[in-house]
Order: C-alpha cells, then structure tokens, then sequence
C-alpha cells in the first residue's frame, strides 16, 4: 500500500516555498540593506528571487568588476555594508580588482557568489572555482558554502564582522544546493538582529589618555593626524573641538579629509604638510594605518624628532616600527570625546602656539603663491594644463559634491585644490592604486546620496576598460557627471621615462567619448579650451542625467612625482632600468630627501625643499610632434 499522496500545489505556491535565497534576501533586509550590486546568471539566480522577494533592488551592472567598486562606494559613503553578487568562476574572477581595492580601503563589502554543488568538484563541473581560496588574502574571512542549513548563521556573522573595526571585506561561496528549497525549522543560528546586541566601542585607558593630552598641552609644536578610523568613528565634531581647544594644526587622511573643513585656519594641505611639520614636536596619529602611501610614518616625509601618540581602534592596524610615547586602544571619537572632556576640566585656557601656527600660515600661502603663479603660466594654454582643469573643478562643484578620483594624472592635480567640506566627500582607490574603478563608484555614490552632485574625474585609460557601466547608469537615471582627463595616452607624460626602450604608449587622437556615449543618451560636452570648462559643467550638472564631459588635456606635462625623480636642473634620468638612474635622484626615487640625499642635491645646485619651488618640464613631446612647443609643468621639490 502506497503513502498518502502529496497534496497539489499551485505554482505561485510553490514559488514562494522557502529557499536558501530568500533567507539571504530576508536577513539583508532585515539589516537595512537596500542594494544589491551585480549580474545575473545561473548560479545566483536563487539570490536575484530573494532579493526581489524582500524588496532589495538589484542594480545590474554590465560587468561584475563595476559591481564590487559600486557597493564599496557604496558601503564608504552609508557607512553600512555594500552588497555585490555574481556567479561562479567569471563572477568571483571579475570581481577581484574590486574587491582587492575595498580590502585596501577597508570598506565594508560582502561578496555573495554562486558555486557548483561540492559533489560535482574535479568532476567537470560547470565554471568551477572556489571563491574562498580565491580571495583568502584579500579578505577578514570567507568561505564556502554547501550546506543550506548554516547559511543564515554565516550571513549574520559577515554583517556584524565586515563593520567591526576595522572595517572590511567578506567573500562568501554558496553553492545552489545551499540556495534551493529548505526547511525552515533545520536554519542554525537564525537569530533575528533585534534579540542581538550590538558591539559596544571601548574607550581609551584613562591614564594613557591623560598622559597623551599632557604631551599635546605642553607641546610646543604639535600637530594632529587623523585618518579612516576617524571617519569610521564618525569623529569629525570631536576632532575638531579638540583642535581648537589646543590649537593644534590637524593633517586629514583618505576619507577623514574633510572630518574638519580643509579650509579651516588649522587644516594642513598635503602637498606642503611636510614643510611644515619638519619640526613639530609631538605628534597624534589617530586611527590612520602608516602604509607604503604614508611612507610607514618615517623621516623626512614625517617629523623626525616628534613624540608620537597612536590612537587606534585595531591594535594591529596602528602598529608601526616606531618609538611611541604612548599607544591608545580605543573608539576614535570616544577617545577624542575623553580627551575635549579632559581639556574642558583642567586647561584653563587654549594655549597661543603663535610661532607655530604663523609658520602653518607661511608654509600654506607659499604654496598657494606658488600655485596661483603656476595657474597663471598656463591660463590659456591648449590642450588644457591639468592645474587649470583642477582649479575650474574645484571652484565650480557645490560643497556638498561627491568627488570621485580615478585619473591618474589629473587626481594628482586637482587632489590638494579640493578642500573637502565634509568627511566621506573624496573616494579614491586608496592604497589599491586601481584604474577605472571611478565608473562604478559614482552609480554607488549616487545610490548612498541621492539628490547630491556626484562628480567622477575620471580618464581615457578608465573610461576604456569599465564604461560599460556608463548605461548602467543610464538606466537606473542616475545623474552623475563624469569629466574624462583624455591625454591621448596611458599615464600622459610619463612615458618620456622609456622613450626609445618600449613602444608607443600613445592611444588613437582625439578620441571623442563624449559623442560615444551621446550616441547611448548621455549629456556630452567637448572641452578644448580653459573658458570652456565651467559652461561645460554647469549643462552637464543641470542635464539632470548622466553626461559625459570630454577635456582635452596637455598630454606632455610629466605627473609631479615623477617629474620630482626625473628632472633636476637639466638632469633626465628616465631609463627603464631603474639602477641605470644617476645619483642622487635613484635613492631619491626610493627613500624621499633623506639628509644625504638633501645634501647632494645642494652640492648639486638644487635647493633646499623648505619651500615650493618651480622647474621646467623636460620636453616628452613626441618624436612627429617636435615643432611644437614643448609643455612646463609645476612641482615641487
């Protein structure tokens, strides 16, 4: 005798049984998530029915490495976790650029990936690869997941783990048999986030605290560096109120820039902060992690002789090989808030530091001299100089403007003639160094901050390889205003260094991306000449959709850095081979002006770097091209 028949079932109802992907969808709902960042395809297609069944919209980009920048914008800008998805093997492989940039960035991304069934592995399953292997070393965790059963358990625990300090990647693998039909009674560790506590933040050991103030109180020459952690924190107020309490000059880092306005009188720019802390005596870094971009918090990019105190949520990010004074675990803003507290009952009143604070003075307006003369050089130069560009930018965008940076020359250009107003404004690649990544971020920018001017200084070598997602954007109407830096050229001037060793680096002339993406229906402006580029601007901005502004951009000025190695009074060292550079500018390529290399350099003939000076730009016109005038460019030494 047979069992008892199973009863029939509409297809709507069997639709709506319970499936791995709606548990996903379901729990991601439940922690706030709005987006989903990806492609669909076979693998994932349960998440694409959970996300839809629990109202998380799914912006489908034109290839996954657009997704994985998307949600880490995404994610820097809420300061809540970015969503991407993709299939097996093509999806975890086209992500990685991506998701090695958010690692690097420390931005909160969870990355969902489809896999085959664990039964079929080295069996000839279809697009079979391991997203945990693949990006064990650019991620907090990961892992695989074949077992439906345990998916909510994992899901929960990257929520909670890619937001704690310091924030960060998570890569999980879910195989289809792990998103199909399940049981909701055998779900392991399905607690809903309103029966969990939060992670409380720690703050410092009063002690060390009162001992730390002590230091910048009686400082004669202190100075504040603040980086990510205090914009994880949320610490902008407090850092501020410090600052002016103590009347110490603050240095703002990645995406702390603007956790105090830039143009505050205590702000310190970049591009002269090393003149002017050379000899500070006491030093806070606070939550910044001293990498290779920071040249590991060393002389003479840093003070020599300044005590340091470290403040950092992670003990392991703020360690570096450093003599410390002392080194405080704890919430940035709490340990600010302790210290505004501690400043409020004991400091009777805020300490003048006049001398110090003149110098800040001094050392800002000369090299604000400086650049305004550089502006002057090039006013009306065509192509259009980089300076120029920079300036007409930055003086147009409104103040609360997203600025996302993804030129290689441009970026260096324009990175210190933004005075950031807000923390969180300016999203770069960090330490990733990625190209094309600003395509993607300004669709997640503008998803985090709907209404606001989201501007991407893109390039022709970014817009290239991801401006597929152009009509990503396109689609999902979302107005951002993309200005390519086209030099006709991968890295512009830059090539002058292997010229006669390498061939051309040079792309097509003239390209016109902004009549290519016209073409799609985007705003498209062509820019040729400086007085044309705020007009350009201002139509693109009130196009109210996604635009295109091509610049035309001077293609022989040498990015600084380089040209800092490269040319001194004459000298050219531009051999591919790097020990084939003359000294002293081959260590001076490596370790910086180190007393040495100072110098050498004067016995040389070159000038001590205590303020900015100006050289002339060795010629890199190309060969067809030297009856033209060769370009000048700006830098400092």
């Amino acid at each position: 005798m047979g069992g008892p028949e199973e009863p029939e079932i509409s297809l709507r109802e069997y639709r709506y049984r319970t499936h791995g992907g709606q548990v996903v969808g379901e729990i991601l709902k439940e922690h706030g998530v709005e987006y989903a960042f990806g492609i669909p395809a076979t693998y994932v297609w349960g998440l694409e029915t959970g996300f839809h069944d629990h109202g998380i919209r799914r912006i489908h980009m034109r290839q996954q490495q657009g997704a994985a920048y998307a949600a880490d914008a995404y994610a820097r800008c809420t300061r809540s976790p970015g969503i991407c998805f993709g299939s097996g093997s093509i999806g975890v492989m086209d992500s990685l650029s991506g998701i090695n940039q958010a690692w690097l960035a420390r931005a909160p991304v969870i990355g969902l990936f489809g896999m085959h069934e664990w039964d079929q592995s080295h069996r000839g399953a279809f697009q079979e690869a391991y997203p945990s292997s693949i990006c064990n070393t650019m991620t907090k965790w990961s892992v695989d997941i074949d077992d439906k059963s345990i998916v909510p358990f994992y899901l929960r625990r990257a929520l909670r783990d890619c937001m704690a300090y310091p924030p960060g990647l998570i890569v999980m693998g879910l195989t289809m048999r792990a998103l199909g039909g399940l049981d909701r009674e055998k779900l392991i560790g399905n607690v809903p986030q309103e029966l969990t506590a939060s992670p409380s933040r720690a703050q410092g050991d009063p002690a060390a605290v009162e001992r730390a103030f002590d230091l910048l109180l009686n400082a004669e020459r202190p100075v504040i560096v603040a980086g990510e952690g205090v914009y994880w924190a949320d610490a902008g107020a407090e850092l501020q109120e410090l600052a002016e309490l103590l009347s110490i000059p603050v240095n703002m880092r990645r995406g702390a820039r603007g956790a105090m306005p830039e143009d505050h009188p205590l702000a310190v720019g970049g591009a002269y902060r090393a003149d002017f802390w050379a000899d500070a005596d006491v030093i806070l870094i606070i939550g910044l992690k001293l990498g290779a971009v920071e040249r590991t918090g060393r002389p003479p990019a840093w003070p020599s002789e300044a005590k340091r105190i470290v403040v950092d949520e992670s003990a392991t990010d703020g360690w570096a090989p450093l003599p410390t004074e002392e080194f405080i675990i704890g919430n940035s803003k709490l340990v600010l808030r302790q210290m505004v507290n501690h400043a409020r009952d004991t400091a009777k009143e805020a300490p003048q530091r006049s001398a110090w604070l003149e110098h800040l003075n001094i050392c800002r307006q000369e090299y604000e001299d400086g650049l305004s003369q550089d502006e002057a050089d090039y006013e009306n130069s065509v192509p259009i100089h980089p300076w120029i560009l920079a300036r007409e930018i930055a003086d147009f965008l409104d103040a609360d403007a997203t600025i996302v940076l993804d030129s290689f020359l441009g970026t260096t250009f324009i990175t210190d003639k933004i005075k950031a107003k807000f923390d969180g404004q300016i999203l770069d690649s960090g330490d990733a160094g990625s190209i094309g990544h600003g395509i993607g971020m300004g669709i997640g920018a503008q998803l985090a901050r709907p209404g606001k001017e989201v501007f991407v200084l893109t390039s022709d070598a970014s817009i290239g390889m991801q401006g597929g997602d152009l009509e990503t954007a396109l689609r999902y109407r979302l107005p951002i205003v993309y200005l390519v830096c086209n030099t006709d050229s991968f890295f512009g001037g830059v090539s002058a260094w292997f010229q006669g060793q390498v061939d051309s680096w040079d792309m097509l002339p003239d390209v016109r991306y902004d009549k290519m993406y016209e073409a799609i229906g985007c705003h498209s402006e062509y820019v040729t000449k400086p007085d044309e580029i705020r007009p350009a601007l201002y139509r693109a901005f009130n196009s109210g959709k996604v635009a295109v502004v091509n610049a035309a951009v001077d293609s022989r000025v040498i990015h600084p850095w380089f040209e800092s190695v490269s040319i001194r009074r004459g000298v050219v060292a531009h051999q591919l081979d790097v020990n084939s550079i003359p000294e002293p500018f081959r260590t001076y390529l490596w370790e910086g002006r180190t007393p040495e290399v100072e110098k050498e350099l004067e016995r040389i003939g070159v000038p001590r770097s205590k303020t900015r000076k100006r050289v002339l730009a060795y010629d890199v016109t190309p060969c067809w091209q030297r009856d033209k005038q060769p370009a000048k460019s700006g830098s400092d030494i």
